[in-house]
């Protein structure tokens, strides 16, 4: 087996790295290195020394031969990507491919490798997600399809990169919750969680330095919604929120029970009554404009199903009225 025929380079740690030595790393935005830490992201290094804090030496091997710790089985000539400890697992699809393994790899066992002359373009690939679990980071397209309930997640990806993810396909009774797993999360003050319930609705995310940023959304169904009683937290993927109202109900910000947020300017949906019983006289919470520019915290007078609708535009900062029939803001 080859052993170590690489020159290390020095460079800043920009973290702890004393557990780390011999596993895959990475440059952070200041310039420092840091560990892997999303499974399948890109790896600019091997970490060669064990610095104790951020700001001291640390010894980074860059080329030819060099030793990376397995996290798995894998046999000489597999491509290798990082593991979210650092450790060279073999890639899958929509994965970086950070180096090519000389010999048969188990976990924990040091393994000779060297880093490929050409690499995929990760950020080209399309990935099929059907079952719950992990969403590929470094994927650019992700075809979503839902059958009934599941939870997805998402981590941190690289700084810039973008990933859109289309609902390609539903069933049964389907709510597909992505939620920003990492470190960031989302970037602001967005929603962590988006939730997935129809074929055609697609959102695009963008990394940026303080997590996923929403930079194009297409909306598409309908959500049913009880007001006063069902959250809709995360639920920012339809285009049409159906409103029951039953006696004197009101659904309130603070439970989570208020229409949320648009997040990419130019986004419209629909707002109708499409139950009203008992004695109605509903509102639900909104972050919203009047037509003549108001600030309005509130749908108000929800009484009656007779052409009761409104249509709003998200202006960036609140959902700005179009149109209104039996349904006011205040």
């Amino acid at each position: 087996m080859a052993t170590i025929d690489s020159t290390p380079v020095s460079l800043v740690s920009g973290a702890d790295l004393s557990a780390r030595k011999n596993r895959f790393g990475k440059v952070d935005n200041t310039g420092r290195v840091v560990a892997c830490s999303v499974a399948g992201e890109r790896a600019d290094l091997v970490i060669g020394s064990e610095p104790d804090a951020a700001g001291k030496g640390v010894d980074a091997f860059i080329e030819r031969v060099m030793k990376v710790e397995a996290g798995g089985s894998f046999d000489a000539g597999a491509d290798l990507t990082t593991d979210s400890v650092g450790r060279a697992i073999v890639a899958g699809a929509g994965q970086h491919v950070n180096a090519v393994a000389l010999g048969a790899g188990a976990t924990g066992r040091l393994v000779s490798v060297l880093r490929p002359l050409v690499q995929p373009h990760a950020a080209a690939s399309s990935v099929a997600v059907a079952a719950a679990g992990a969403i590929p980071p470094s994927a650019s397209h992700i075809a979503l399809t839902v059958a009934d309930t599941k939870a997805y997640t998402l981590d941190d990806g690289e700084l810039g990169h973008e990933i859109e993810i289309d609902c390609v396909a539903v069933s049964g009774t389907p709510l597909g919750t992505v939620t920003l797993n990492g470190a960031l999360g989302p970037a602001g003050t967005e929603s962590a969680t988006h939730v997935f319930t129809a074929a055609g609705q697609s959102l695009r995310l963008r990394m940026h330095a303080t997590g996923w940023k929403v930079v194009g959304k297409r909306r598409a169904g309908a959500r049913t919604v009880v007001v006063g009683t069902d959250v809709l937290t995360g639920h920012d993927m339809v285009a049409r929120y159906n409103l029951s109202v039953t006696g004197t109900v009101t659904g309130a910000a603070a439970g989570g029970f208020n229409i949320p947020n648009g997040q990419v300017d130019g986004e419209f949906i629909d707002v109708q009554v499409t139950v009203a019983g008992g004695t109605p006289d509903g509102e639900i919470d909104i972050t919203a404009e009047t037509l003549d520019g108001a600030a309005a915290t509130k749908i108000d007078d929800i009484n009656g199903t007779t052409a009761h609708h409104m249509q709003l535009r998200w202006n960036g900062a609140a959902w700005q009225q179009v149109t209104a029939t039996g349904l006011a803001l205040a």
